[in-house]
């Protein structure tokens, strides 16, 4: 796991990229939220711009993956990375004092 703030240290032109890694049938949301969300919501955190890029054959689960099912429960099995991400984001927010009305969060969501 690369920590923010060692990015923190490079010069702002430099950017930092990392595969999150190839998963399987056998890893659910949660499980990836944990190896991949989890880092994403870090580096959002520490200020940085996050990409999450699903790729695979078509009906493989990509848009499962990101987005879930559109009412699911941030805490439920079927929340997509976004979803958790953002939920997170902004529990992280409302706890954080001094955060709220500070703060600027934007979305963009591609599905190709």
């Amino acid at each position: 796991r690369v920590a923010p703030g060692a990015a923190e240290a490079l010069a702002w032109k430099q950017y930092a990229v990392s595969a999150g890694g190839a998963f399987g049938g056998t890893v659910d949301n949660a499980g990836l939220h944990e190896a991949v969300g989890a880092d994403a919501l870090d580096w959002l955190w520490a200020g940085f711009d996050v990409c999450l890029l699903a790729v695979g054959q078509q009906a493989s689960g990509k848009t499962y993956t990101l987005h879930g099912h559109g009412d699911a429960d941030p805490a439920s099995a079927h929340a997509g990375l976004v979803t958790r991400i953002a939920a997170e984001l902004l529990a992280r927010i409302a706890s954080s004092p001094g955060a709220r009305g500070r703060m600027c969060v934007a979305l963009s969501a591609y599905d190709v």
